[in-house]
């Protein structure tokens, strides 16, 4: 349970990070 807690964890901050990027660039 939690090795699939830390790939959900992993998961969301790549999403968090590449969201971010994309916001930062239409500025």
């Amino acid at each position: 349970m939690l090795h699939m807690y830390d790939m959900f964890s992993l998961a969301y901050n790549l999403i968090r990070n590449h969201y971010l990027l994309i916001a930062k660039c239409k500025q």
